[in-house]
């Protein structure tokens, strides 16, 4: 029985260390997103206007913010994976339930910051759509 109740720990704190390490590749990702994030706010928001500038700094404040709990939670994730890693290699009893909180907590971490991520980008265009320039297309049916 005891032979057992490790294999279902074992499997259990698997499927936590793999979806832990998925995580990891998402904030990864975030993480170009921001930086992408950025450029865009930089080089399509001009700052010719104080509404453009007003909007300009929110985004980028909003985008600091998104950094910041992006690099934060990877280093928590690496840490609470590097713990989730040793509790499989004992092989003893561990009390799975302290991962499983902490996993969770994470889960709704990297929820919001997924929802953050998301949001941000979309009231960047949003933005950039409804202040973009409007081309005059009548220059482009001269006959030469």
């Amino acid at each position: 029985m005891k032979t057992k109740k490790k294999s279902s720990m074992h499997t259990s704190l698997s499927s936590i260390h793999f979806e832990t390490q998925e995580w990891l590749r998402v904030i990864d990702f975030y993480k170009k997103e921001l930086n992408y994030q950025f450029e865009l706010i930089t080089e399509m928001i001009g700052s010719t206007s104080i509404d453009d500038q007003q909007h300009k700094d929110i985004f980028r404040n909003i985008n600091g913010m998104l950094d910041k709990m992006t690099n934060e939670s990877a280093t928590q994730l690496k840490l609470h994976e590097q713990n989730v890693l040793n509790a499989m290699r004992e092989i003893k009893t561990v009390k799975t339930e302290m991962f499983f909180l902490q996993h969770k907590t994470f889960a709704n971490k990297v929820k919001l910051l997924k929802g953050g991520v998301i949001d941000l980008r979309q009231a960047i265009y949003n933005y950039i759509d409804d202040n973009s320039v409007q081309y005059r297309t009548e220059i482009l049916n001269l006959d030469m």
